[in-house]
């Protein structure tokens, strides 16, 4: 706020540098908060004169921004071309383009619902638009005169309307007739200043009943700088060369963008996630160990410039001061005098000052979840071929065979008896010999690691079937996701935060992949759009997700 009020210091010092020493305007840029210190209805042509100061600041050309002038039904428009002398008269409705940083004076006339009326209103031309090439006479900025206006214009009053640039984030949700919304405040109000809160100030038109004294009424037909037909081929040429490549980078307030994440990073909190404001389009998954991961696609540029207005009417005040010479009168009337004295009259009207705040939404989604702690494990899956040991040997048992035979001597004698203390022993042995005999199988061991696998990765993008759209046209986004991992992807889900500029077309949602979708009112005029997928995303494998949305 203390840089506000000094940059609007700084600027007022300016400015009364200039008028006092004579010298030019310095170069203001057309941003926001520059017209804070001015006034459309005290200081007629110094918007335009500070653009025109800073597009020769910063060396650039002239530009013819298309306008598009329409009556209550019908009726003529006259434009003075670099003289009073040279006019050009269209039948309206008509497009012409004027001059940026100029101030022209025009004429509608031929109404059939005001036979023979004429009024003369003042245009003054702030900015311009950057369209694509092939689109530059698509998105003429429009001058409205409405028959409540004209007829107010008749009756004293003056009309001052200004024509502006919306802001997508805060757009009007109205839907998409072709009208311009028109939005009446008080005459003690800064038309400009509210229209650069909202958007981007791009014309000024001041409507009255003052009519001039003829052609040589220089001072009320004022510079009558010079006009550009919208027909020739050269001038489209010339807009073709002038767009700059990175124009939805330097003027974003002309598109619409989808995607991405705009302004407060996505996080998650204890409980809920937090930053997904609108425009935001995001992709949730859980990981084969349990972390939780959230990825923006790419942002999407659709060139789809919308404009508003603000108005104010007030009845136009004079003031006259007459001041009499203090007068006496003598009347030799038995000696009596007689004096007169005009009373003195003072009268000063103070404007009362106002403050207006308008203050939107944050676009803030959240889901409460209870005081709890969900944990949920899987079992791990390891899978480990192992066979069992074998060893399967064939031993057989020894076979062991001895054979003792004793063999006596005995003497032959007669009587077959032992006669001797001694004699003689033999023994005789037979052992057979040791045989062992064995076989063994070889050990064998299987095994299957998945170790080198990579961990799953969703990849998501986000594309839109048209690059310029305008009210009411039909745009179908596509989103692609993919797992470029090796390992399965669990609790995939896809948010989307649409814009106030977009309406979600019922119904039209598609997936390839089995699933849900849920809507919810962002409460910034549109829907959040919630994509979960009913089963896991394995490797390399991805899904396709399409729907349908109108430009308001």
């Amino acid at each position: 706020m203390n840089g506000l009020v000094s940059r609007i210091w700084t600027i007022a010092a300016l400015l009364i540098s200039g008028i006092l020493l004579g010298q030019p305007l310095a170069a203001q840029p057309p941003s926001a908060g520059v017209y804070q210190p001015l006034n459309p209805l005290t200081e007629p042509g110094l918007a335009g004169q500070w653009h025109r100061a800073f597009a020769a600041a910063t060396q650039q050309q002239a530009w013819f921004q298309p306008v598009r002038f329409r009556l209550p039904t019908a009726g003529v428009i006259t434009v003075y071309n670099g003289d009073v002398e040279k006019s050009l008269s269209m039948k309206a409705p008509a497009r012409i383009g004027l001059l940026v940083g100029r101030t022209y004076r025009i004429r509608i006339s031929g109404m059939p619902e005001l036979p023979g009326i004429e009024l003369y209103p003042s245009i003054e031309v702030l900015d311009r638009l950057h369209p694509p090439p092939g689109h530059e006479l698509d998105f003429p900025v429009p001058i409205d005169f409405t028959l409540d206006e004209i007829r107010a214009a008749l009756d004293g009053q003056l009309i001052t309307r200004v024509v502006y640039l919306e802001q997508p984030q805060l757009a009007t949700p109205i839907a998409a007739d072709g009208s311009l919304p028109v939005r009446v405040v008080s005459p003690r109000q800064n038309l400009l200043a509210e229209a650069d809160r909202l958007g981007r100030p791009m014309v000024v038109i001041r409507l009255g009943g003052r009519t001039p004294s003829g052609p040589q009424d220089r001072a009320f037909f004022g510079e009558c700088p010079p006009v550009a037909e919208l027909a020739s081929a050269q001038q489209a040429e010339a807009r073709r060369r002038s767009y700059p490549p990175d124009a939805p980078r330097r003027y974003p307030d002309e598109y619409i963008f989808d995607g991405g994440d705009r302004d407060m990073p996505i996080h998650y909190g204890p409980f809920h996630r937090l930053g997904v404001d609108t425009e935001d389009t995001i992709a949730e998954y859980v990981d084969h160990t349990g972390d939780r991961h959230v990825k923006p696609t790419n942002r999407v540029a659709i060139y789809a410039p919308r404009f508003a207005a603000i108005r104010t009417a007030c009845v136009v005040g004079a003031g006259t001061a007459v001041a009499h010479l203090a007068s006496a009168r003598v009347l030799e009337r038995n000696s009596g005098l007689s004096a007169r004295r005009a009373p003195t009259l003072s009268q000063e009207h103070l404007p009362l000052g106002s403050v207006r705040v308008r203050s939107r939404a944050s676009g803030l989604e959240m889901e409460r979840l209870p005081v709890t702690v969900a944990n949920e494990q899987r079992l791990a899956g390891h899978t480990k071929l192992l066979n069992a040991f074998e060893d399967i040997a064939f031993l057989w048992t020894g076979q062991f065979a001895r054979t003792n035979e004793a063999r006596l001597a005995y003497c032959i004698a007669a009587a077959f008896q032992w006669s001797r203390t001694d004699y003689p022993v033999i023994t005789a042995a037979d052992r057979s010999s040791h045989e062992v005999s064995s076989r063994f199988k070889p050990e064998v061991l299987i095994s299957i690691s998945d170790e080198h696998k990579r961990k799953g990765e969703l990849r998501i993008v986000k594309l839109a079937d048209k690059k310029v759209a305008k009210p009411g046209d039909v745009v179908t986004f596509t989103i692609r996701y993919d797992n470029l991992g090796d390992r399965t992807l669990y609790h995939v889900r896809i948010v989307d935060n649409l814009t106030p500029r977009l309406e979600f077309i019922e119904d039209s949602a598609t997936s390839d992949r089995a699933g849900d979708v849920k809507i919810t009112d962002n409460e910034e005029g549109s829907v959040v759009l919630e994509f979960k997928l009913d089963d896991p995303l394995p490797g390399h494998t991805g899904g396709v997700i399409t729907f349908q949305a109108r430009v308001r």
